[in-house]
Formats: structure tokens, sequence, C-alpha cells
């Protein structure tokens, strides 16, 4: 009876938490291009080979079914679905419990995982935010559920499970492949008392899960497939690498602060752990360096993991703590969860563009309803009808249905200068060539311009120069008119400006 107050008030809290991060979280510029990757495997496009990508591939092709919600509800449809995969991910999170704590724990382990998992801004955001992360992360913890299964009742087809679901988390996002090690040598380690055949079919049905998603685009676009999931990363160029790679771990830390006292306060009785646990920290932990290994390392990157992460607390803190203590606790990890949730440095940023001197500038509107009203205008007041737009900023013609032209893809990391063009042509982004041509003769009608549009030199990573970004604005206003410009728009925010074509503009004149 103790434990119910608390785990309602935590339930409650999270899915509130969860609805004001879908409307206030801040636009992404990722989301636009994950989307429209999406749209294009939906129209039989295959990426690599017909348009840019820069991950692995299973998530445009799981998209793909959710473009009748994505064409009703534009952005929004997106963050819905990550919200699915990651209530899906949680559900399996709670029936992992049943394999490892205690009956009389279990209740104050389902308090202990709402309150890290679900109590925390960092996450939530980046629960919304349409990227890899909620189904990455739902396909890792699906495979972690085998996994445990497996330690307890040694079925064969759990091991099954395992190896395919991680199999799929990796051809959804890269990094985590790296789970394989450890779990593939902890079955080596146990042969003697599960046999060979345990871990040799780990191996190969490994092996068979990532041939089943990678080995398609290796023979149909070996050159695009190398370098949207190597080159493109291997090449980011960043200054003070250093600097960056403890500004990730200070921001790791600071969006993960009460789950990494607890592992700290754990990891003494590591040796007393549950039988697979160990492994999975490892991967964790491989997974981790990995990132902070990267040229330019984000913190979101950890957001797949740390849902495994809060489950691996959850369990060796129900063994370790004794039950008397979990009861005392309870109230007190609700309270502390709930201002840690409270005083996130995240949270000013949802509703906040900054501060100008002494006045913070507090946003009318979400960034969300911010880009469906600018969408919508676009779509119903300038060109009545869907039509082709010359933009940067994907997202909004995946707001309101319009269409970009092919080399755009990846919004604003399409453009790669240095490229030659017959590379540039292969690869289907836009070098500088191509670029002018494309805004000279793109069949485009209305176009955007922000603080995102060719601003950024891929694959590097770096600002492009002013005097560049201008010969491209100047081409523009030469097959373009001005229409009107929105401040504080999208991802940053910078100033949105509108063009269109001279018949375009002339019919909105008659108008």
């Amino acid at each position: 009876m103790r434990m119910k107050l608390p785990i309602l008030i935590s339930a409650l809290a999270s899915l509130a938490l969860l609805a004001v991060a879908f409307w206030w979280a801040p636009l992404n510029q990722d989301e636009g291009w994950y989307l429209m990757a999406a749209r294009r495997v939906s129209q039989g496009h295959m990426p690599y080979r017909d348009f840019a990508f820069t991950q692995a591939p299973l998530f445009p092709y799981v998209f793909q079914f959710a473009q009748p919600l994505i064409s009703t509800m534009g952005l929004a449809g997106g963050r819905l679905v990550n919200i699915g995969f990651s209530l899906l991910t949680f559900l399996v999170l709670h029936r992992s419990l049943r394999y490892f704590v205690p009956r009389p724990s279990r209740a104050f382990a389902f308090l202990l995982l709402i309150c890290i998992l679900g109590l925390n801004v960092f996450q939530a955001q980046y629960t919304v935010t349409v990227k890899t992360y909620p189904l990455a992360g739902f396909l890792l913890t699906l495979s972690m559920l085998g996994w445990i299964s497996y330690q307890q009742t040694h079925r064969r087809s759990t091991l099954m499970l395992c190896a395919l679901a991680l199999a799929a988390a990796t051809a959804t996002r890269l990094s985590v492949g790296l789970f394989f090690l450890p779990l593939g040598f902890t079955l080596l380690g146990q042969r003697k008392s599960d046999g060979q055949k345990a871990w040799i079919s780990f191996a190969l049905l490994g092996l068979l899960g990532l041939s089943l998603f990678f080995l398609p685009f290796l023979l149909l676009a070996p050159e695009g497939f190398k370098f949207g999931l190597l080159d493109f990363h291997a090449a980011r160029e960043v200054n003070s690498s250093w600097l960056l790679k403890a500004g990730f771990l200070s921001r790791v830390l600071q969006s993960y602060l009460p789950a990494v006292l607890a592992l700290f306060c754990l990891l003494p009785n590591w040796k007393r752990w549950q039988p697979g646990s160990r492994s999975l920290c490892l991967g964790i932990f491989a997974v981790t360096l990995l990132h902070l290994l990267a040229p330019f390392p984000y913190d979101d990157y950890q957001v797949a993991l740390y849902p495994l992460l809060a489950l691996l607390i959850t369990i060796e803190t129900s063994h370790q703590l004794p039950g008397v203590k979990q009861i005392r606790l309870a109230p007190f990890l609700l309270m502390a969860c709930l201002l840690f949730a409270f005083s996130s440095p995240q949270l000013p940023r949802w509703f906040s563009n900054g501060q100008d001197r002494i006045w913070f500038k507090t946003k009318a509107q979400s960034d969300l309803a911010l880009l469906r009203e600018k969408a919508e205008l676009l779509r119903t007041e300038f060109t009545k009808t869907p039509t082709k737009i010359l933009t940067m900023d994907t997202y909004i013609p995946i707001e309101n249905g319009m269409e970009i032209p092919r080399g755009l893809e990846m919004g604003p990391f399409s453009y790669f200068p240095d490229l030659d063009t017959e590379d540039a042509k292969r690869y289907q982004v836009v070098n500088q060539e191509l670029l002018m041509d494309l805004i000279r003769n793109s069949d485009a009608d209305i176009a955007t311009f922000s603080g995102y549009t060719f601003a950024i030199e891929s694959p590097w990573i770096t600002p492009t120069a002013d005097h560049i970004r201008q010969i491209y604005w100047d081409l523009m206003l030469e097959r373009f008119n001005l229409i009107t410009v929105f401040e504080n728009f999208g991802q940053g925010p910078s100033q949105l400006v509108i063009l269109a074509d001279s018949e375009l503009r002339q019919r909105l004149g008659n108008d």
C-alpha cells in the first residue's frame, strides 16, 4: 500500500512530462531529414542509392508505414510514433523485472524504473524528437529481454530473440552493434555449462540478421553505403576536439546524474550482480566509449542506451537494498527525481529563446506550433496547392506536404562543397556547381532561406563563409522574389525568409 501512491504520482508525472515534451521540445533539423528519408522509401526509393542517408538503413523502412499519420499530422505524427516506441520499450523493461527482481521487491523496482527513466527531462526531449533513438532503444531492450531470459531459462529461442533484435537495433543505430562483443564473449565463457551450440547459434543468427539488414544496400549501392555510414562520419573535423569530449562527458553527467550516482554505488558489489547484468553493463560502457571517441560526440547519442542502464540499476538496487529500506526510501526517491526534473537545464530551452541582456525571450508558442502555423501559411496563402519548395529546412515540407528538389534530402547536411560533381551526383548530394545550377533551374516556385540554408559545409560540419552564402543569396534573389520574413523560427532559432518565383509573386499580387 505504501508503494501505490508514489507509483501513481511518478507515473502521472512521467506521462505529463512526455506530453509537455511532445509539444514544447525544441525543433531539431534532423527531424526533417529523417522523415524525408521515410517519405522517399515510401515512394519506392532506396537510401544510399537514390538519396543520401547517413545512418543505418532500418529507420526509414519502419517509418514509411507511418506515412499516413505523418501526412495528416506532419512532424507531430513522427513524434507520436516515437512516443509509441518509447512506451513499448517501457513495457519490455517492466516485463524484464519479473526475471531478475524477487516478487516482494517488484513494486519498489517499478517505482525506481519510472523515476529514473520517466522523470528525466533530457530523455523525454529526445524521446519525442524524431531521431533513431526510440526505435533503437526499443529493439535493444527487446534484445536484452531475450538475453536476460536466456540467462535464467537457457532456452535457445530466447537467445534467438536476443541475436535478431540486436541485429535490428544495429541496423537502426550502428554503434549499438558493439553489444555483440560482450554478449558473445560471455557465451564463450559459459560454453562448459551451456554447450558449444549456444555461442555458435548466437553468432550465426547475429550474422544472419546483420546480413539481412545490411547486405542488400552493400550489394546495390556500395559507394553510397560506405559514404553514408563511414566516410561522412569519419571526415568530421573540429577544433579543440578534447574540449568537445570533455563537454560531452560533462553534459552526459548533468543529464543523467541520478542514474550515474546510483551506478557508482552499485559497482563495489560488481561480483554479486545477477547473471548477464555484467555483460550488459560492459556493452553500455563500450558503446559510450565509442561515442566519446567520435570526432564530434553529441550527448544525445546516449539516449538509446539509457533505458537499458535504468533497467540494470533497477535490478541490482532491488537485490542490494533490503526490503525495509526500500519502503523508507520510496518517497525520498520520488521527491529527489521530481526536483531533478524541475531543475533540468533543458527546460528553459523549451520555453524561451535565450536572453536579451536582462530580459528572457519567452516563447509565445512552441517551436512545433510555430512550424505548423508557418507551414500551413505557405501551403494555403502562398501556394494554394502542395508544390515543390527549395529549402534546407526539411521539416517545412514534411509539415505541409510539399516536395523538395532531389539532392537536398539531408537538409543542411546536403551541401558538400569540396566534392567533385560526379561524386556529388553519385552520392545524391550537392556541391557548389550543382547547388548553383539547382538554384537557377529548379522547378520550385517557392523557396526559404534561414540560418541553416547553405550554412554547413559537410562532411566536416563547419560553417560556410559569409561571402559564399552571400553568393547563393544573390542567386536566389535573381530567381525568386522576397515575400515575407519570420523571426525566431526552427532550431536555433533563426530568421526564416520566404521567397517566390516571379509568376507566383504576380499571382499573389493579383490575389
